[in-house]
């Protein structure tokens, strides 16, 4: 019965793109109003209408955040390996570049934020991190980050670490597997 009707819920939909449409925008969500599936303009909080025939509308949230990165291996500029976690602090201030420069924001802001990881620690030995890990560290973590995520419209408050250790790296039937050193 579902099928023999379905054609009348292709019908309705279609037509419901002819009719605008009502959007509320939180107060800690922006977005970005796509016309022609090419003009991107910024949506604030509030009430926006759009025509669906012509037009896609993105909502994300722009208060702050953050994100729990996955621990990694890395090996420090004396050669120690090393296992570092960390988390960002972040918000989105440009809506616009967030939904527009790249395919997911999550993926970005994990992905660049561990390459930053990568970065400051293999850059250092592991002295300099045992002894500057909330200092200098984390205000390089940051520094680093906050440079390599403007471009997506991320405004980075913090970057820190959450784990931080020794490590052996086992490859286990092609798979890494990380052991605390010792």
């Amino acid at each position: 019965m579902e099928g023999a009707l379905g054609w009348i819920s292709e019908i309705v939909q279609w037509l419901g793109r002819f009719i605008p449409r009502l959007l509320i925008v939180r107060s800690t969500h922006g977005g970005v109003r796509f016309r022609h599936g090419k003009h991107a303009e910024l949506i604030s909080p509030g009430i926006v209408w759009y025509w669906p025939l012509l037009t896609e509308v993105a909502v994300i949230p722009v208060a702050r955040q953050t994100l729990n990165l996955v621990t990694q291996s890395l090996l420090t500029k004396d050669a120690k390996q090393v296992a570092a976690g960390a988390v960002v602090v972040f918000a989105i201030g440009d809506p616009v570049a967030a939904l527009s420069r790249n395919w997911d924001i999550s993926d970005t802001i994990s992905d660049v934020t561990m390459t930053a990881i990568a970065e400051v620690v293999t850059g250092k030995t592991l002295d300099d991190l045992l002894s500057n890990l909330t200092g200098t560290v984390q205000a390089d973590l940051t520094r680093v980050t906050r440079r390599k995520l403007k471009p997506y419209g991320v405004r980075v408050y913090r970057t820190a670490m959450t784990d931080f250790s020794l490590c052996s790296t086992i490859n286990v039937n092609g798979s890494p597997l990380v052991l605390p050193a010792g």
